[in-house]
C-alpha cells in the first residue's frame, strides 16, 4: 500500500499539460539532455494508473483502517528495535545487563523472522532500517570486542 500511496499522490498530467504547448516531441532540461514529452495518449494512461491507485487507496488503504494501524505499529516497533540495537552497538558500558538487554532485542528481531502468521516483509526490513541496523550492530559489536 505504500507504493500505491506514492502513485496515488501524483498529480494528474492531462489537466496540467493542456496549458502547455504541444508543438515539440522532446524538450531540453537544464543539463541540455532531451527528454521525451508525453503524448496525450501517454498522459491519459499515466492518469488512469494514478486514478486507479487513488481508488485502491480510498477503498482499501485508509490510514485509520485496522490493517493500516497494525502495519504502522509493527513498522514503529521494528524501528524502535533498530534504534535499540544502535544504542547497544555504540554503548561504552560493557555490563552484563547491557548484553542481556541486547540479546533480548536480537531475540525479538529473530522472532519477527520466525513468525509464520505475520512474517516480516522485505518492505518492513528496508523501510524500518532493519537490514542496515543489524549490519551496524554486528560490525559495532565485533569491533568493540577487539578493543
Amino acid at each position: 500500500m505504500y507504493e500505491v500511496e506514492k502513485i496515488a499522490s501524483l498529480d494528474l498530467l492531462s489537466s496540467s499539460s493542456s496549458k502547455k504547448s504541444k508543438s515539440t516531441s522532446t524538450s531540453a532540461d537544464a543539463s541540455g539532455s532531451s527528454t521525451p514529452v508525453l503524448t496525450p495518449l501517454d498522459r491519459q494512461a499515466k492518469d488512469a494508473i494514478t486514478l486507479r491507485a487513488r481508488h485502491l487507496r480510498d477503498d482499501y488503504g485508509k490510514a485509520e483502517s485496522e490493517p493500516a494501524v497494525r502495519a504502522k505499529e509493527v513498522l514503529e516497533r521494528i524501528r524502535f528495535l533498530v534504534k535499540s540495537l544502535d544504542e547497544f552497538a555504540h554503548s561504552k558500558e560493557k555490563s552484563g545487563k547491557v548484553e542481556k538487554d541486547a540479546r533480548g532485542v536480537v531475540d525479538e528481531i529473530a522472532g519477527l523472522f520466525a513468525n509464520e502468521k505475520n512474517p516480516l516483509s522485505s518492505f518492513e526490513m528496508l523501510e524500518s532500517g532493519l537490514v542496515d541496523g543489524l549490519l551496524k550492530f554486528a560490525v559495532g559489536q565485533e569491533g568493540s570486542r577487539e578493543s
